[in-house]
């Protein structure tokens, strides 16, 4: 097939399933086939800065898996319940009881992309030979296999956990099935795998699985967690009421509590009307929406939490943080590298009118710190920042920011494409973990032009360029992906042409 016409059946949408095929994009989504990828262009390390002060309400749990994972038996441990729960604080809380004693990894499993490239580094870091790793990731062999062989290896007891597998077939082996043969399988004896998800059904998971569903807060626990952020907002009572107006839910407290705490260090000016107290904070949350724990929908109630904040915000003079908050949701799952946010070309765009490099530094330390954005930091990728997935997926979903999705999508793509250019040149294998962090945006924001047609053809164009000099700069094109990308790329702008072409013909 010609690269104008795979060209054509990408932006038209006339391939069936799929955009690009081999090397390009499948279901919405890039598989760079040919790309190979060194080691620490995926992290499995513990990402210890999202566990912050003390975790409350959860000792029985942790002391549960920690007497699981310290066991002799092999273990599956599962922990379950819906978007804003505390699963990840839990599986956090574990890994600090265990790393003294186990190899602890971490891996993402928010998309089939991350979670491959995160198991590629564990099984680099359990042994596995780096040559057949490298194989059996770009399509030679079984990498699950790969994987799995160098985790029985004889050696040191370790716990394994998977964050966010929510959608479970990226578990799944080659038949689509959960069976044992793809990347979830039984460990050693003395070994743990623990998977955090918001599935809760039985079905899927081994019969000797443990599955723990993680409930919301006791009200004193969660009065608790309002306590520690902000312990001049009220007395426990009060705390109490607030925790059972928000359902208990450890997301939605923290929200909350920090919303008080930035509200307590603003001046009070007359007109200005901020919540300062647990009681103010509960009264203005019910001019919203009804209370959570008679079941109204908590992903509303969360909304709400921090619609509240990022008003605070506003109030507080910080007037790009909704907007910011709403760009940040249209990357994809994975951090987002501080050198991409570039103001100077952001405020090409009228949403961003005005917006200096100051006023977007200043607008992330305000989203930071009161728990909408968190960092990220880890020796292998450079310091970034990163969504919770319940506040990304929530974000997309407000009408405002579906209104502006076209714009923050062409937005995202112009970052991206800048980014590319000052990823520094000539360092074959030297920058695995900020390359893996700018392909996968960049696989994201690809995806989001083709759904716009041959309109957003020319950004597609540039942001397939991009791609081929990262991969080509970075020393990862095995078998020739750049080339083709650069054929499509050529395809695209053809297209183009002819389309303006046949524009300017007279009817």
């Amino acid at each position: 097939m010609e690269e104008n016409e795979v060209a054509h059946q990408a932006v038209t949408g006339d391939v069936d399933g799929a955009v690009f095929q081999a090397h390009t994009v499948h279901a919405g989504t890039i598989a760079l086939g040919g790309i190979g990828r060194a080691p620490g262009s995926g992290s499995a390390a513990v990402p210890w800065s999202r566990l912050t002060g003390t975790v409350h309400g959860r000792d029985e749990v942790v002391a549960s898996l920690v007497a699981q994972a310290r066991g002799a038996e092999p273990s599956v441990v599962v922990l379950h319940a819906g978007g804003g729960f505390g699963k990840t604080t839990i599986a956090l809380a574990l890994c600090r009881e265990l790393r003294d004693a186990l190899t602890v990894w971490w891996v993402d499993a928010s998309t089939a992309t991350g979670l491959s490239e995160g198991l590629r580094e564990v099984a680099f870091e359990a042994g596995a030979d780096p040559q057949r790793v490298r194989e059996a990731w770009n399509g030679d062999g079984s990498a699950s296999s790969v994987l799995w062989n160098a985790l029985g290896a004889p050696g040191r007891p370790w716990l394994l956990v998977i964050d966010n597998a929510d959608d479970l077939s990226v578990l799944a082996g080659p038949d689509g099935l959960i069976d044992g043969r793809g990347w979830l399988r039984t460990p050693p004896p003395g070994c743990t795998l623990l998977i955090t998800t918001r599935d809760g059904r039985p079905v899927p998971w081994p019969e000797t699985a443990i599955r723990h569903r993680v409930d919301a807060l006791s009200r004193s626990d969660g009065a608790a967690v309002l306590l520690d952020l902000c312990p001049a907002a009220g007395d426990a009572e009060a705390a109490e009421r607030l925790s059972h107006c928000l359902g208990n839910l450890p997301l939605a407290l923290r929200l909350a509590g920090k919303y008080l705490r930035a509200a307590a260090d603003t001046p009070l000016l007359p007109g200005l009307d901020l919540p300062r107290t647990f009681a103010e904070y509960e009264a203005r949350w019910r001019e919203h929406v009804a209370d959570l724990a008679e079941s109204r929908d908590r992903q509303e109630g969360l909304g709400t939490a921090w619609e509240m904040t990022l008003d605070l915000l506003t109030d507080q003079g910080h007037h790009f943080a909704r907007p910011v908050l709403r760009l940040l949701a249209a990357f994809s799952w994975a951090p987002i590298p501080h050198g991409v946010l570039d103001a100077g070309v952001l405020a090409a765009e009228p949403i961003f009118d005005g917006l200096t490099a100051t006023a977007l530094a200043s607008t992330l330390a305000h989203l930071l710190g009161t728990g909408l954005v968190g960092g990220f930091s880890d020796e292998q990728f450079p310091p970034s920042v990163v969504l919770h997935p319940v506040i990304r997926e929530v974000t997309r979903a407000q009408p405002g920011a579906v209104a502006d999705r076209v714009v923050q999508e062409a937005a995202v793509a112009r970052l991206i494409i800048r980014y590319a250019d000052r990823l520094a040149p000539g360092r074959p294998g030297e920058g695995g973990g900020e390359d893996f962090l700018f392909l996968t945006h960049a696989h994201q924001s690809l995806s989001d032009q083709f759904r716009g047609g041959l309109t957003r053809g020319a950004t597609a164009a540039a942001l397939l360029d991009a791609i081929v000099h990262v991969v080509e700069q970075g020393g990862y094109d095995n078998d020739g992906a750049a080339r083709d990308l650069r054929k499509y790329a050529k395809g695209i702008r053809e297209l183009i042409a002819e389309d303006e072409d046949q524009g300017a013909r007279p009817a």
